[in-house]
């Protein structure tokens, strides 16, 4: 019997009340009101809102340069798919096609989404998971809860990325000093760019 498949999109993401390091994702069916809730790790938590909330890095992160290999090696990721959950462990299959060929991979889930955001690739699950998984709207998991530490995050993200742009403008400083201004156009440029994103 084919399963029926739910497409899903990222509802929230915030730090975990239970889990040092740890940041809850919640996915929530289109065009409905059920959702699941993942726990995931800080750096994919970091990517997805980084992509999510629309902030670029001065350089690609691991999903960026992933997504840059497919690109030039023409591999588009047609879907993702979270088929199985075991022990509240998700699993996740990614779908690539090369020309007529159709390409088949398991990854982590928080991957999964942090690619399929960058690619803009659909995701899904299927009906059983998502009925069987779905959020209980309890006092604890409530949406007014789960919307407070978004913000939260992206200023987190807002501030590391801050902080890079200052350790830029250092280096750029002190290739000025020590007569390097090859180097120094570069960053130049790469601060240009940054500040020009905000």
């Amino acid at each position: 019997m084919e399963r029926h498949k739910v497409e899903l999109h990222i509802d929230n993401i915030y730090a975990s009340p239970e889990f040092d390091h740890a940041y809850v994702l919640i996915l929530k069916e289109k065009g409905g009101d059920r959702m699941i809730s993942i726990i995931i790790g800080e750096y994919e938590a970091r990517a997805i809102i980084m992509e999510w909330k629309g902030i670029t890095a001065p350089r690609p992160l691991t999903h960026d340069l992933f997504g840059n290999v497919m690109d030039a090696l023409a591999i588009s990721m047609e879907r993702v798919v979270i088929y199985r959950v075991d022990n509240g462990i998700y699993y996740t299959h990614l779908y690539f096609k090369q020309g007529a060929n159709i390409l088949r991979l398991e990854a982590r889930t928080s991957d999964a989404v942090a690619l399929a955001i960058r690619m803009h690739t659909p995701l899904f699950t299927y009906e059983d998971i998502i009925e069987n998984e779905r959020l209980r709207h309890t006092d604890s998991t409530d949406t007014t809860f789960i919307g407070h530490d978004a913000p939260k995050m992206e200023e987190e993200v807002k501030d590391e990325e801050y902080n890079q742009l200052r350790r830029l403008e250092d280096d750029m400083q002190k290739a000025i000093e020590d007569e390097e201004y090859e180097l120094a156009a570069k960053l130049r440029d790469i601060i240009n760019k940054l500040k020009g994103g905000h």
